[in-house]
C-alpha cells in the first residue's frame, strides 16, 4: 500500500466521490447518498453490494460492485474511488467517514461499548487520534459551515466541534429526536446551509429539519412502510434514500420485493419517485406463487367436478 501522504494527495487528485470499504459488515441499511455538479446521484445497496449512479435520463449504473459501503462522500464530480482499504491495525471503523480538504479523515472508532464510542481523526502522515468521547454509535456524519461536524448519535444529533479544545460538544434540538427500536434510529444527515441540518430519522419515518436554536420541524414523511436512511441537498431540492421498515425489511433481505428507492422533494414541496429497486428473486418468487395459486385453483375445479359428478 503506498504511504497514507501519497495515497492521499492521489486520492484528491482524480478521486472525487469517495467511498470507504468497512472492517465490519454491519446489519441495518446504508445512508450513502450524494449529489455531484452534474446532477448525477450516487447511492449505496448494501442488499447487493453494489455503489449506483442514477443519471438525470433515469438511467441507472452500477458504478462499482462487490462494495459494501454504508457511507459515501463527495468532493467533486463524481469518480468513484476506495479511500482506504480496511486493515486489521486500522482503528477507524470507517462504516461513516469524512474526509477533510487538506486529506485528514473522520471515522468512529471500529468498536465500543455504547456510551464509549469515540470519533477518531486519521492525519496525513498516518497518525491517529482522539478528538470526542462519549457517543453511544456514530452513523451519519456531515460538515457544518463552521468547519464543526454534525453527528447522529443513536437517537441525537450533535455538533462536534474541530477545534483544540473540543469539549463543547452539543445536542441539536433539545435532546433525543426520535425513539430506538429494532436496531432503528437517526441516519443520514446533511446541512442545511446554515447552522442547522437535515436528519434522517429511520425510526420515525421522516426527515427533520433541526435548526441550531430554532428546534426540529418535519421537513417530509414518506409513505409507510418506506423511511428515509440517507439524504442529500442539491439546486433542486432533497434527495431522500430510503429503505423499507421492519418486518417488511426481511423480505428485502431476501431480495423479494421493492427494498430500496430514491424520492426527489422538491423546493415547491413537489415529491417524485426516481427509482425504485426490486429483488433480484421477486420474479422468481412471483412465478412460484403463480403456479402455486393455478394448482390450488385446479385441485379446487377437480375436487367441485368430482362432487359435483357423484350426486
Amino acid at each position: 500500500m503506498p504511504s497514507s501522504r501519497r495515497l492521499v494527495k492521489r486520492t484528491c487528485c482524480i478521486s472525487l466521490l469517495l467511498l470507504a470499504l468497512p472492517a465490519a459488515a454491519a446489519a441495518h441499511e446504508g445512508w450513502g447518498i450524494v449529489v455531484d455538479p452534474r446532477g448525477r446521484i450516487f447511492f449505496t445497496d448494501l442488499a447487493r453490494n453494489i455503489v449506483w449512479r442514477l443519471d438525470p435520463d433515469g438511467s441507472r449504473v452500477a458504478v462499482r460492485e462487490q462494495t459494501h459501503s454504508h457511507a459515501l462522500v463527495s468532493l467533486g464530480d463524481g469518480s468513484v474511488h476506495t479511500v482506504l482499504a480496511p486493515t486489521r491495525d486500522l482503528p477507524l471503523g470507517l462504516q461513516s467517514f469524512l474526509i477533510d480538504t487538506d486529506g485528514t479523515m473522520y471515522s468512529a472508532i471500529g468498536w465500543a461499548p455504547a456510551g464509549r464510542v469515540s470519533l477518531l481523526r486519521r492525519r496525513v502522515d498516518g497518525i491517529s487520534e482522539r478528538v470526542a468521547e462519549g457517543f453511544s454509535a456514530i452513523d451519519g456524519m456531515s460538515w457544518a459551515p463552521d468547519g464543526a461536524i454534525l453527528i447522529t448519535d443513536g437517537p441525537f444529533l450533535k455538533r462536534v466541534p474541530i477545534t483544540e479544545d473540543t469539549r463543547g460538544v452539543e445536542a441539536l434540538g433539545g435532546g433525543a429526536l426520535t425513539d430506538t427500536r429494532w436496531g432503528m434510529d437517526l441516519m443520514g444527515v446533511t446541512t442545511d446551509g446554515s447552522g442547522g441540518a437535515l436528519v434522517a430519522d429511520f425510526s420515525g419515518g421522516r426527515v427533520l429539519a433541526v435548526g441550531r436554536r430554532a428546534g426540529v420541524a418535519l421537513q417530509y414523511a414518506p409513505n409507510f412502510p418506506w423511511s428515509p436512511t440517507g439524504i442529500a441537498r442539491d439546486a433542486n431540492g432533497l434527495v431522500v434514500l430510503e429503505h423499507v421498515r421492519m418486518p417488511w425489511s426481511l423480505l428485502g433481505d431476501l431480495q423479494v420485493g421493492p427494498y430500496l428507492r430514491i424520492r426527489r422533494l422538491g423546493l415547491a414541496g413537489d415529491v417524485v419517485t426516481l427509482a425504485v429497486l426490486w429483488g433480484t428473486r421477486t420474479s422468481m418468487v412471483a412465478a412460484g406463487l403463480a403456479v402455486l395459486v393455478v394448482t390450488v385453483i385446479g385441485w379446487r375445479l377437480r375436487s367441485y367436478h368430482r362432487a359435483a359428478t357423484h350426486k
